[in-house]
C-alpha cells in the first residue's frame, strides 16, 4: 500500500511540474520547509485542502470529521477557479495519518439555482452560501451579493462590508445553527438587512475498520454549507408598499361598483314606485268619476 500511494502522489505531482510557490497560493506560509517560495514542482501537503483536511481528520476531538468540503479556490492549474471535496488516509494499524483522497468540483450548479432568474427574490434581497470553516486565507464564500468565480475567493464579511453585529450571526452559521438575524451591511449606504438561515447536511459514510472491509461502513452527518436569505429593510417596507397601491386600487374599484349599484337601485326603486302608485291612482280616478256621475 505505501508503495502505491508513493507511486500516485509521485504521479500528481508530475502532472503539475510548473507549479510554482507563490504568496498567492500560500504555498509557503503552509509548508515553509516543504514549499519555500519560489520553488516549482507541485506538492499536494502544500495545499490549503490538504492541510485543512489533515488538521480536522487529526484534531483532538471526541469524533474524527472523515469529510472537509474546502470554500473556492484557484486550482492547481491556475485557470479554474473551483472546490475540493476531501478525506483522510489513516493507517489502520497504526492510526497514522498517511494522506488524503481528493475530489475536484466546479460549484456552477449552486449559482444557477440561486439565481433571480430561478427564485423569487424581491428586490434589494440576496442568497447567502459560506462553508462551515475558513480557508488559510480566510475565505468562506461559496455565494454572495457581488461574489463571482472569475476571481480570487473572499471572506463573506468583505462581501457583504458588513457590520461586527455580523460576526455573531456568523459564528452560529458555522456552528451548524438554524435562525436568524440583523446586521447593518455597507454598500455605498448603510442598509438594515434581516436574514434567516439553515444548515446543510450530507450523509458521509467510513469504515468501520480500515484493516478489515468485512465489517462494513459506517454513516455521519457532515455540514458542508450554511444557506441564509437576507432581505433589506427597505425591500421589506417596499413590498408592503405595493400592497397598499393595490389595496387602494381594490378599494377605488368597490367604491365605484357600490356607487353604480346605489344608483341604479336608487333609479329602480323610484320606477318601480311610479309604477305602483300609477296603477293604484288611475283606479281610484275611475272610481271617482262613476260616484260623481250617480249622484249627478
Amino acid at each position: 500500500m505505501s508503495l502505491y500511494l508513493f507511486f500516485f502522489f509521485t504521479l500528481a505531482n508530475l502532472k503539475h511540474l510548473d507549479w510554482q510557490s507563490t504568496k498567492e497560493n500560500g504555498a509557503a506560509e503552509l509548508q515553509p520547509d516543504l514549499c519555500p517560495l519560489g520553488k516549482y514542482g507541485y506538492d499536494s501537503r502544500c495545499r490549503g485542502w490538504y492541510q485543512q483536511g489533515k488538521e480536522k481528520a487529526m484534531a483532538d476531538t471526541n469524533e474524527t470529521i472523515h469529510l472537509h468540503i474546502t470554500s473556492p479556490y484557484v486550482f492547481a492549474t491556475g485557470k479554474l477557479i473551483g472546490q475540493s471535496v476531501t478525506s483522510p488516509l489513516i493507517d489502520p494499524q497504526t492510526q497514522r495519518h498517511v494522506g488524503q483522497t481528493l475530489v475536484d468540483f466546479l460549484p456552477n450548479s449552486i449559482f444557477t439555482s440561486l439565481n433571480r432568474d430561478n427564485i423569487k427574490l424581491s428586490d434589494g434581497s440576496f442568497a447567502i452560501v459560506v462553508t462551515p470553516q475558513t480557508d488559510s486565507k480566510g475565505h468562506d464564500t461559496v455565494y454572495g451579493p457581488g461574489f463571482s468565480l472569475s476571481g480570487e475567493g473572499e471572506a463573506i464579511q468583505d462581501v457583504l462590508q458588513a457590520d461586527d453585529s455580523f460576526d455573531t450571526i456568523l459564528k452560529q452559521m458555522k456552528d451548524g445553527q438554524r435562525g436568524k438575524g440583523k446586521f447593518t451591511r455597507s454598500n455605498g449606504q448603510e442598509d438594515e438587512v434581516f436574514l434567516s438561515f439553515a444548515p446543510v447536511y450530507v450523509k458521509n459514510y467510513y469504515p468501520v475498520d480500515g484493516s478489515d472491509i468485512t465489517r462494513g461502513v459506517q454513516s455521519e452527518e457532515i455540514l458542508v454549507y450554511s444557506l441564509a436569505l437576507a432581505e433589506t429593510a427597505d425591500g421589506l417596507i417596499s413590498s408592503f408598499n405595493n400592497i397598499d397601491a393595490f389595496s387602494s386600487r381594490t378599494v377605488d374599484i368597490c367604491i365605484g361598483v357600490l356607487s353604480a349599484i346605489i344608483i341604479i337601485s336608487t333609479v329602480l326603486i323610484v320606477w318601480i314606485a311610479f309604477r305602483v302608485t300609477s296603477s293604484m291612482t288611475k283606479p281610484i280616478l275611475q272610481l271617482l268619476g262613476v260616484m260623481k256621475s250617480i249622484n249627478r
